[in-house]
């Protein structure tokens, strides 16, 4: 509201960079527009679980998105207590800008409210939750249950790159100790530089899903031992940036969760799907005899 955030419009204003415009849509990009009138942070809005929708015509600013907001009850499948959720999603849009901008990420409105829903759920329940010498939640750097735990679901996820369209496709099957189908699932998506990024997108997306399902207790597995290691160490990786801290964020929602190498020929349904998803974007040739 007092032209704090360096959005296109205030950096124009101070003459720093007059050409920058919306990440998400091209338009100027002002506060206001960013946070609330764009295409991108629109559909965040309307999809976002509240029990009442915002009215358009009654949000003419960002302070009236502000005041309109703080009033919004979220729904109770959110599980974030009574605590807001609207200063996750202005946050959770600033950060997709940035990363967009400075990182080449790309993150889809579906992704970007459930980053909002993560976080609101983490500090809700941080404050409301003090820990205890009694409360032991296995972290991606501690050794948690095994995971043939019968309250653990193991999520197996892979994915396939191809070079030279700089394309990937993801794949990820979860079931349960005893080895029962659950579901599965798929996606793919351009602009992924290296093969390990791809295996860190096809993590970060298995566990929005996992989250979507209501999954408290998770072992997510890989044949990528270099990301697996990434990730326990918690260190940065050149070819990571933002995705790793994005999916240590999202794992601080589960109640228990474990990262573990496993071998290509374990992995072999994920490896299926994640190629079959790649296809359909960059199919095989057809050679003529």
């Amino acid at each position: 509201m007092r032209g704090a955030l360096p959005t296109g419009d205030n950096l124009s204003q101070r003459r720093i960079y007059t050409d920058a415009k919306c990440p998400f849509c091209g338009e100027e990009e002002t506060t206001f527009h960013l946070l609330y009138k764009c295409s991108f942070a629109a559909e965040i809005w309307e999809k976002a679980p509240f029990k009442a929708s915002l009215v358009p015509e009654q949000i003419t600013s960002i302070r009236d998105l502000i005041e309109r907001a703080k009033n919004l009850i979220c729904l109770p499948p959110c599980d974030i207590g009574g605590g807001p959720l609207f200063p996750w999603i202005l946050w959770s849009i600033w950060l997709a800008r940035n990363h967009r901008i400075f990182k080449d990420k790309q993150s889809s409105p579906r992704e970007t409210l459930s980053q909002a829903i993560a976080l609101a759920r983490e500090w809700n329940y941080a404050q409301t939750h003090p820990p205890t010498q009694n409360q032991k939640l296995s972290t991606p750097g501690t050794k948690p249950t095994s995971p043939t735990d019968s309250e653990t679901t193991v999520c197996h996820t892979d994915s396939a790159w191809n070079a030279n369209q700089k394309v990937a496709g993801f794949g990820w099957v979860f079931s349960n100790c005893r080895e029962d189908f659950l579901r599965e699932g798929s996606e793919c998506l351009t602009n992924i530089r290296s093969p390990l990024l791809a295996e860190a997108i096809a993590i970060h997306q298995a566990l929005l899903h996992a989250y979507e399902m209501g999954i408290t207790n998770l072992s997510i597995t890989s044949d990528s031992k270099q990301l697996i290691e990434a990730i326990l160490s918690e260190t940065p990786h050149k070819d990571l940036h933002g995705i790793l801290h994005d999916i240590l964020i999202l794992s601080s929602t589960f109640q228990k969760i474990r990262f573990s190498f496993v071998s290509r020929n374990v992995n072999r349904q994920s490896d299926a799907l994640a190629k079959r998803s790649l296809l359909n974007i960059v199919p095989r040739p057809v050679i003529a005899f």
